[in-house]
């Protein structure tokens, strides 16, 4: 089960009072213009050119990372879609305070079907995840953000759906389980080396030892 929400602040110094709200997936402030790829010269350049360069991209970046956005994140809304972007428009009228606080709204709620797997990575952890594989994800018009994990009727924490992506399978991680043990062994009677006249060969061979307690 999925549900969208919306999550939004305003400090404009007006309250809203039984507004309609109309939620776009996108950024007014965004730079619209398609990239031209021109060619690239090389050429010497004393350090300080090079470090002043620097700098001021620097700056220019951090300036782009201050940019303020309305994300909408997962009932009572009409959802619209055009070729660019999809909006959700409320149906219930909402009061927002100028104060600068985040409200939370929901939008809809939706039923999607999953695979469940374990993953894990003994090399970077000895923890087992549990994965939820969703097959065709792109027609739920899911949006990038956050999200709660309320697994039985408990939270357990918090996961990213990330749906701007070019596989065919989204995989959103639940959560780790406790009650999965592993253990990652080096085997040494099976690890070898060998030399030879311009690069040298090692092998090395693990245990991977998984227990369901």
């Amino acid at each position: 089960d999925l549900t969208f929400k919306a999550k939004l602040r305003q400090d404009t110094g007006l309250d809203w009072k039984g507004v309609k709200l109309s939620l776009i997936n996108s950024r007014s402030s965004r730079n619209n213009t398609a990239p031209v790829l021109r060619p690239w010269f090389l050429q010497s350049q004393k350090y300080e050119d090079v470090m002043n360069s620097g700098r001021r991209a620097y700056d220019t970046i951090s300036k782009e990372t201050h940019i303020e956005e309305v994300v909408v994140v997962g009932y009572s809304a009409k959802i619209s879609e055009n070729q660019l972007n999809m909006s959700f428009d409320t149906d219930v009228p909402y009061d927002i305070l100028s104060n600068d606080q985040y409200h939370f709204i929901n939008l809809k709620q939706i039923k999607i079907p999953a695979d469940y797997k374990y993953y894990t990575a003994p090399k970077a952890g000895n923890d087992a995840y549990l994965i939820a594989t969703v097959k065709d994800f792109n027609k739920y018009n899911l949006i990038s953000g956050s999200a709660n994990v309320i697994f039985e009727n408990m939270f357990i924490g918090e996961t990213r759906i990330n749906p701007n992506q070019v596989t065919d399978e989204l995989n959103i991680t639940l959560g780790d389980d406790k009650k999965i043990s592993i253990r990652k062994e080096v085997v040494d009677d099976k690890a070898s080396v060998k030399l030879f006249s311009s690069y040298q060969e090692k092998t090395f061979t693990y245990d991977i030892i998984v227990r369901n307690n």
